[in-house]
């Protein structure tokens, strides 16, 4: 921990919560994010497809009309996804919007004309193997403080 830091959890104990100690920063960034990938900026162009299994595998049904109302959050294990989704879904619901979060391909998107954008959550690459080995070792998830 730095000077004036409370220290980190050790790395065998048992705790996991949603990571919000940074919310002053990660929500209005989150919620910019969303509300930038909902409006259809920087996004990919997406050919239109009638693939129904994906939609019913993420829980939603399929439509040919041009109802966009879905951001899908393309979830990479032990980057706080989840509490990133979580975040996200407040975010979204007061918007009208919907999320599927998943593991899986960026091109999923192209498989359901609903899909307004894509969100993609980053982390420090040493954060990030430092998780996932952690995780590996014990099996257990680990809440550590930025």
């Amino acid at each position: 921990a730095r000077k004036g830091e409370p220290p980190l959890p050790r790395p065998n104990s048992h705790l996991h919560t949603p990571c919000r100690a940074s919310a002053m920063v990660a929500r209005p960034l989150c919620a910019a994010l969303l509300v930038a990938a909902a409006r259809g900026l920087a996004l990919l162009p997406r050919a239109p497809s009638a693939v129904a299994a994906v939609d019913a595998a993420a829980g939603l049904t399929y439509e040919a009309g041009p109802v966009r109302d879905v951001v899908y959050h393309l979830h990479i294990p032990k980057v706080g996804g989840i509490s990133f989704g979580l975040d996200a879904s407040e975010v979204l619901q007061n918007r009208g919007l919907k999320q599927a979060s998943r593991e899986g391909c960026f091109s999923w998107q192209d498989q359901n004309p609903r899909v307004l954008g894509t969100a993609l959550l980053l982390r420090s690459p040493r954060k990030h193997v430092l998780s996932m080995y952690d995780f590996c070792l014990t099996g257990q998830k680990i809440a550590y403080r930025d």
